[in-house]
């Protein structure tokens, strides 16, 4: 079973704001969401996603991306204390590990390269 859970990411109960909330592999509908919600703040993510950083800088996006991801409305994510907050969007990122180091952080780098080959600027992006 190890193997098997190796491969296929297991939902993780975390506690926040007063409630037990499972954390699952997202479904399609919940990635075409989150990704959505992520989209403008895709160009300041570098080679790493930090959930942190990405809360600081870009809020109400994370808010929006994590909303879509639980299915807890924005209020009630607003309300959260931050560090409950940022637990939360850690566990997604970590439940969602593979998906996003194998889809999302080579789109960025993509995304990158273009901006570098149609400005003349040298931008690299590591992806280890």
């Amino acid at each position: 079973m190890h193997e098997l859970e190796t491969l296929i990411p297991q939902p993780v109960e975390i506690e926040v704001g007063g409630e037990t909330i499972s954390v699952n592999p997202l479904t399609i509908g919940q990635l075409t969401r989150v990704m959505k919600a992520l989209k403008p703040a895709l160009a300041d993510i570098k080679d790493e996603i930090n959930i942190t950083m990405l809360a600081v800088d870009h809020g109400e996006i994370l808010l929006s991306a994590v909303s879509a991801a639980t299915g807890k409305p924005i209020e009630w994510l607003d309300a959260l204390p931050t560090d409950e907050f940022i637990r939360l969007a850690g566990k997604l990122l970590e439940v969602n590990a593979d998906f996003f180091t194998r889809s999302v952080l080579p789109e960025i780098t993509a995304a990158a390269e273009k901006i570098s080959s149609a400005s003349g600027v040298g931008l690299t992006l590591s992806t280890s």
